[in-house]
């Protein structure tokens, strides 16, 4: 699916999702990601129950002033781990959990209105 770019320049918009990768502000990325306002990384795990902290850390420091985010368990609904729930928590960051395209509509769409967003996005075939 090609999504539709309107967000402020230097900022990193989701701009296609599906067979298993993404593209994010013009580079290609196969498997899960972490999608921050001005870069985006690889994630090391296979389901949202997977993730620990450090799969959190880039989100999670203080200088990104991150608020919200949104994670993409896939095509179902799968929940954070209690580690990365309770590290969010911790360090007040909102989360919800959506399939992947709601989350990559969503994060966009937050970030053009200028909102500290974050997307944790798993692929989907």
């Amino acid at each position: 699916m090609k999504m539709v770019e309107q967000v402020p320049e230097g900022r990193q918009i989701i701009q296609r999702y599906g067979n298993g990768g993404f593209h994010v502000s013009g580079r290609h990325f196969m498997g899960p990601i972490l999608v921050l306002a001005d870069h985006t990384v690889a994630v090391e795990a296979s389901s949202p129950g997977e993730l620990d902290v450090a799969a959190l850390a880039e989100a999670l420091a203080p200088d990104m002033a991150v608020e919200l985010l949104l994670v993409g368990s896939g095509l179902a609904i799968r929940h954070l781990s209690p580690a990365a729930r309770e590290a969010l928590q911790a360090a007040r960051i909102g989360f919800d959990v959506m399939n992947t395209g709601a989350a990559c509509r969503t994060y966009n769409l937050l970030l053009a209105e200028g909102r500290h967003v974050a997307a944790l996005l798993f692929p989907v075939d």
